[in-house]
Formats: structure tokens, C-alpha cells, sequence
């Protein structure tokens, strides 16, 4: 990433010394594999038709089995209708490289 179109205090903000600031916490567990624990800002994406949209990445664990309507449906139950997102996409591969 080289920084935001017609933005350059956001990527001033974002990118320092070589590295890429998302405002993700993360942790990795002692297999490597990371899990997303907290955002320093809540993201939403822009949307021609709505305004806004939400879209959800989804690491499934070894052996579950999740379709994009039922990580829908969980949240719906969970969360505010604004927060819903409108998209999922899922893998069950996410590793943290070893240091």
C-alpha cells in the first residue's frame, strides 16, 4: 500500500517506518494462528447504494462449516441492523509468519 486516494494525512497516520498501522489488536496463539481481538476505530465501507456497507472476513476453525447466510444470521442476532454486514467471506487459513 502506498496511501489513501486524496488523503494523504490518513496515510501519513497509517503508514510509519515501513509498516502499515490498521488499528487491528491482534493476538497470536502458541500454534501461530492470529485472532482479531479489537479495532481501534470502527471501519465501514463506503456503498454507492447505501452509503455505507459492512462486510465481514471470517477465519473458520479446522472443521467448521459456516455459508455467508449463517455468519449474516448470527450477527443479525448480535448486532445493530447498521452493523449487519451486507457480504462475508471466509478461510479457514490465517497463520502468523514465525519471527
Amino acid at each position: 500500500m502506498t496511501g489513501y486516494l486524496d488523503d494523504p494525512d490518513s496515510a501519513s497516520k497509517a503508514l510509519r517506518a515501513g509498516w502499515l498501522h490498521t488499528g487491528d489488536t491482534v493476538r497470536a496463539n502458541q500454534d501461530g494462528y492470529l485472532h482479531v481481538v479489537d479495532r481501534a476505530e470502527d471501519v465501514i465501507v463506503p456503498d454507492s447504494m447505501r452509503d455505507e456497507s459492512v462486510k465481514a472476513f471470517v477465519i473458520l476453525c479446522a472443521g467448521a462449516d459456516a455459508t455467508a447466510e449463517d455468519l449474516r444470521q448470527w450477527c443479525a442476532q448480535r448486532f445493530a441492523k447498521s452493523k449487519v454486514p451486507s457480504s462475508c467471506s471466509s478461510s479457514t487459513n490465517c497463520r502468523a509468519p514465525r519471527w
